[in-house]
C-alpha cells in the first residue's frame, strides 16, 4: 500500500518483506506483537513489541520474521511530512533526511494512543477532518522523536474503549468480523451480545457504519471507482455496497460524489470509472 493518491495511509502488516526496498514516502511503523529483524541502510536491529522506526524516502530497508510478528504501518507523503516538520522546526526535515531513519521505544500506552488516534481518523468521512487528523498523527510521531516521556499510567482495559479501537482499525478488511473476534479474545455470541448492550447497535451495523463513512470520504477525496472503494472497505459486492450506501445517505454513491464535489473539493487522482 503506497500513499500515491492520498497524503496518509495505514495498515496492519503480518507478511514477510525480506527484499531490500525503498519508498518515495515516509514510513513509520511500530511492533504490536512478536519480534522482527529490521535492516535499514546497512544497520540491523532486532525489534519487539513497542519498538518504532521512522524511515525516510530513499532509505533501503527489509524485514525478516521468525515466527509471528504484526506491525502497524503509517505512510506519510513527503509534502505532508515536510509541512509538519517545518511547523515544528525549520531544520527538522533536513535533519531527518540526513539520518535516513530513526528508531525509538514506545510504552504500551503510547501504542494504544496511536491505535485510538488511527481509529478516530478512520471513522471520519469528512475530508477536512481527515486532513487535520493526518497532521496531528505526523506531529505526534515527530514529538516522540524529539521528546521521551516516562512513567506513564497503564492504558485502560475498558470494554467500550477497546471495542472502538479494535473495530475501527479492522472494519475495512473482508474478514473484519473474524479479525475483531480474534483480537478481542471473546466468544462470538458473547461479544455480539455485549457489544449491542453497550453501543445500542449490532456489531455488523457498527462495521457497516464505519465502512460507509470511509466510502463517503473516498468519494470526496479520490476518483476511485466503486469497485476500488469496495476493495478499500472490505465489501466484495458492488450492488451490496450501493444498497448500504443509499440506506445511510439517501442517495447513490455517484449522486453523493456529484453533490459533495459541488462544494469545490478536488478528488485526488486514481483510476477513473463510471458511477451510477
Amino acid at each position: 500500500m503506497q500513499p500515491i493518491t492520498l497524503p496518509f495511509a495505514t495498515q496492519l502488516t503480518a507478511s514477510q518483506d525480506e527484499y531490500k526496498h525503498a519508498h518515495k514516502f515516509f514510513e513509520f511503523f511500530y511492533i504490536t506483537a512478536g519480534k522482527i529483524t529490521h535492516k535499514c541502510n546497512g544497520i540491523t536491529d532486532s525489534l519487539s513489541e513497542g519498538d518504532a522506526v521512522l524511515i525516510c524516502p530513499g532509505s533501503y530497508h527489509s524485514f525478516t520474521r521468525k515466527g509471528t510478528c504484526i506491525h502497524r504501518d503509517l505512510l506519510f507523503s513527503v509534502p505532508l511530512m515536510k509541512e509538519t516538520c517545518e511547523f515544528i522546526d525549520d531544520k527538522l526535515y533536513d535533519e531527518l533526511m540526513i539520518k535516513g531513519f530513526v528508531r525509538f521505544r514506545m510504552h504500551e500506552d503510547d501504542v494504544l494512543a496511536y491505535e485510538k488516534q488511527i481509529a478516530t481518523f478512520l471513522s471520519y468521512y469528512d475530508v477536512r477532518l481527515r486532513h487535520i487528523q493526518e497532521k496531528l498523527l505526523a506531529a505526534s510521531i515527530l514529538g516522540h522523536l524529539l521528546f521521551t516521556e516516562n512513567d506513564k499510567e497503564k492504558p485502560s482495559n475498558d470494554f467500550r474503549a477497546k471495542c472502538i479501537t479494535v473495530v475501527n482499525t479492522n472494519f475495512a478488511n473482508v474478514d473484519a468480523m473474524k479479525m475483531i473476534i480474534d483480537e478481542m479474545c471473546l466468544n462470538r455470541s458473547y461479544l455480539c451480545k455485549r457489544f449491542k448492550s453497550v453501543f445500542n447497535m449490532t456489531l455488523t451495523e457498527y462495521i457497516n457504519e464505519l465502512r460507509m463513512k470511509h466510502a463517503g470520504y473516498l468519494l470526496q477525496a479520490t476518483d476511485y471507482t466503486q469497485q476500488q472503494i469496495c476493495e478499500s472497505i472490505g465489501i466484495e459486492s458492488v450492488s451490496y455496497f450501493n444498497k448500504l450506501f443509499k440506506s445511510k445517505y439517501g442517495v447513490s454513491p455517484g449522486q453523493f460524489r456529484r453533490q459533495t464535489n459541488k462544494n469545490g473539493l478536488s478528488p485526488l487522482s486514481g483510476k477513473s470509472g463510471e458511477e451510477n
